[in-house]
């Protein structure tokens, strides 16, 4: 049953097992906070956690992955960052905006990923699937994860049909053309998903996924006897629906807000009506106008029948648009097996589940309507956010006259509501060096500021504010750019990363490095970063071991270390970032590395 003291991390569930690498990685998310996007490539990298801060390891860590993780998001939910940072740019193929037709949003949160086995590892690629009730963002709030992990077979398993038919789908809903060979991971991962059977969690017997919202695809709820439903939102018509096929709903657990909207019969419906004690309380955010709400996240029903349990947890909230006319869509996955096995909802509600940080809640006077002025001005922002989202913006790049004085300008005309005000940057730069756009509308051609090559991106964040509102509402949009030189961006952005000689020396040794202790082994000399490379160096790192090893046994490193040079010498040809003692210890391995490469 659920255990609030069953504890897990997000990127916990990403990391690749004992034994195991990354080979592909889909996920789905509503919103996305870009910063927490960076730290994920440390994880399927296995870098280690410690590193996440670690410029160097960040970088390195997404050339390593990002050509295989793909995020698809809903359009106009990226969350605008707080700070600028050069490495933000290298995120924008993976991060797929879509839209799904009708009215409803893309709403699932979900994780697939194949693991291959390691060298020398005799076992078989893993899949493994993550059903969420998290985005991809920072937020602190109670949720809820599935994880399963499966081997693939050659028998095709029905009950996966659902969630192939999702992922296979999901180029087709991007807001612009998805490239070749994202496409084929959506393909290749449905087609494994088919043939993959799970790992059951303790107690249950089956599982089964729906996909509510894609097309001739309904969810119905099962009849019960007992019923506990949580959800962070409901709306009445989903919540009767949900009481209504069970004979007796049990407990409802929220929030106070949104209980307080519910209607009393519907409310009373239910034995119990549960939030979260307010020691339990975290922030949260989802879809609002940019300001900070509080505690619950998770979404699940627990439903008994007879003897047994069915536990159906996943992305979809309580609401119409969710469970009723199923306009959003969502990802939802439900187990089932025995109660004295899987847990019922006596144990969920026990001192061992969740009672422990539950509260009863009691009616009281409802909160007065929302100031009608600020609710349309709230509108009016929405409205702005989605005509920016589909106004088919670009960003184009120029060369100025130097390296450091590229010109960018954002273009394309929207017209937004008469009392709306934008401000826009790019992410790679501070939000104080944003640009207005004036009132009314984005001008046709709105130069974006100044700067070097590492600054260039298509991920433009935009300010949107209105004199009635309460807060400013924030977002990003990944546009496309024309004009960027993305090899040159890249050798920029590492050179940005690296810095120094002792960040040269960083990095190289974490190409070096066979597994993550010895990455870590290396601590940066004090006082040398600009100044003198001690020739010391050389002999107190096994520098000189290290890379007659790789020679020997794994050369790919060594051509790691290539590209990285020449990255950082770019057209000179020449880099203050690479000590002239490396220089003349390199070119011995590359004589070595011509040598054998021509007489294979």
């Amino acid at each position: 049953m659920l255990d609030p003291n069953g504890r897990s991390q997000y990127t916990s569930l990403l990391t690749p097992p004992p034994g195991y690498s990354l080979d592909q990685a889909l996920g789905t998310t509503f919103s996305l906070d870009i910063p927490t996007l960076l730290t994920i490539p440390v994880h399927l990298s296995l870098l280690g956690a410690e590193r996440r801060d670690d410029g160097i390891a960040v970088y390195e860590s997404v050339r390593r992955t990002m050509d295989r993780v793909t995020l698809y998001l809903q359009r106009g939910q990226m969350r605008a960052p707080t700070a600028g940072n050069h490495l933000f740019g290298l995120l924008e193929p993976c991060m797929v905006e879509v839209e799904p037709p009708g009215d409803g949003v893309f709403h699932p949160k979900v994780w697939v990923l194949r693991f291959r086995p390691d060298e020398g590892v005799r076992e078989p690629p893993l899949l493994r699937v993550a059903i969420l009730s998290r985005n991809v963002t920072d937020d602190r709030s109670w949720d809820l994860s599935l994880q399963l992990d499966g081997e693939l077979g050659e028998e095709m398993i029905e009950a996966n049909r659902p969630l192939a038919q999702l992922l296979e789908g999901l180029p087709g809903l991007a807001a612009r053309e998805v490239d070749a060979g994202r496409r084929a991971q959506a393909r290749e991962l449905a087609r494994d998903l088919m043939a993959c059977k799970f790992a059951l969690p303790h107690g249950a017997e089956t599982i089964e996924f729906a996909v509510p919202g894609l097309p001739g695809m309904r969810w119905e709820p099962e009849k019960s006897d007992r019923l506990a439903v949580i959800s962070p939102f409901l709306k009445d018509a989903a919540l009767g629906r949900l009481a209504g096929a069970s004979r007796a709903p049990v407990a409802l657990v929220s929030r106070p807000e949104e209980l307080e909207q519910v209607s009393a019969d519907v409310c009373g419906a239910f034995g119990g009506c549960y939030v979260l004690h307010e020691a339990a309380e975290t922030e949260d955010n989802e879809g609002e106008i940019d300001h900070d709400t509080h505690g619950l996240h998770a979404k699940a029903w627990i439903s008994e029948r007879g003897a047994r349990t069915s536990i159906t947890l996943g992305s979809a909230n309580v609401t119409d648009a969710a469970l009723l006319a199923q306009h959003n869509l969502e990802v939802i996955a439900t187990l089932k097996g025995p109660r004295r096995k899987l847990g019922g909802i006596d144990d969920l509600l026990g001192e061992k589940g969740l009672g422990g940080v539950l509260q009863r809640w009691e009616p009281g006077e409802r909160a007065a309507p929302a100031d009608a002025e600020l609710v349309r001005a709230r509108e009016r922002l929405e409205r702005a956010r989605t005509e920016l989202a589909r106004g088919g913006l670009r960003v184009v790049c120029e060369a100025g006259s130097s390296e450091d004085m590229w010109r960018w300008w954002l273009v394309g005309q929207v017209e937004l509501p008469e009392s709306v005000n934008c401000r826009v940057w790019p992410v790679s730069r501070s939000p104080n060096d944003a640009a207005a756009l004036g009132a009314g509308g984005a001008a046709g051609r709105s130069e974006l500021p100044y700067g070097g090559v590492a600054y260039l991106t298509g991920v433009i964040a935009f300010e949107l504010t209105d004199p009635a509102a309460d807060h400013a509402l924030r977002f990003a949009l990944n546009l496309p750019i024309e004009g960027l030189p993305a090899e040159e961006r890249e050798a920029a952005i590492l050179r940005a990363v690296v810095d120094n000689r002792d960040g040269f020396l960083r990095y190289l040794m974490l190409l070096l490095a066979n597994d993550d202790a010895a990455a870590g082994a290396f601590i940066p000399m004090a006082g040398s970063g600009h100044g003198h490379w001690q020739r010391v160096v050389l002999d107190e790192l096994p520098l000189l071991e290290e890379m007659t090893r790789c020679y020997s046994r794994e050369p790919e490193r060594l051509r790691d270390i290539a590209e990285m040079i020449e990255r950082l010498q770019g057209r000179l040809g020449t880099s203050d970032l690479v000590p002239p003692e490396f220089e003349a210890l390199w070119r011995t391995y590359q004589e070595a590395m011509e040598h054998r490469d021509g007489r294979d």
